[in-house]
């Protein structure tokens, strides 16, 4: 599944990237990822509210959430956020199943 690591860098962040370049920031996090098992397959810098966005392949959340929680720790990120893909139709599925039989408060049989 695809995970999008969304990145806003704080003050030491942004003075760290004055030093590098996109080459090195992208070979980090490719290096970071496939610690985690996952693996970063595009990354850009953005002008807006994020600074960084990186695509990756995870087999679980749990590896897209252990690159955020590391990413956080090193104390160069001001926010972090993840987004995850889904398959819209297994829920669309599962929520029409669950309409068939649930109940609300107060009209249970």
């Amino acid at each position: 599944m695809k995970s999008i690591i969304l990145g806003t860098y704080n003050e030491k962040g942004l003075e760290g990237l004055t030093n590098s370049s996109f080459a090195k920031r992208e070979a980090a996090a490719k290096t970071a990822c496939e610690a985690a098992g996952a693996k970063l397959t595009d990354m850009f810098f953005t002008i807006g509210s994020s600074d960084v966005v990186g695509i990756m392949e995870v087999d679980s959340v749990e590896q897209a959430i252990g690159v955020k929680e590391a990413f956080m720790a090193s104390g160069v990120w001001k926010h972090i956020q993840l987004l995850h893909e889904f398959d819209v139709d297994a829920a669309i599925a599962a929520a029409n199943k669950v309409r068939e039989i649930y109940q609300p408060a107060g009209q249970e049989s």
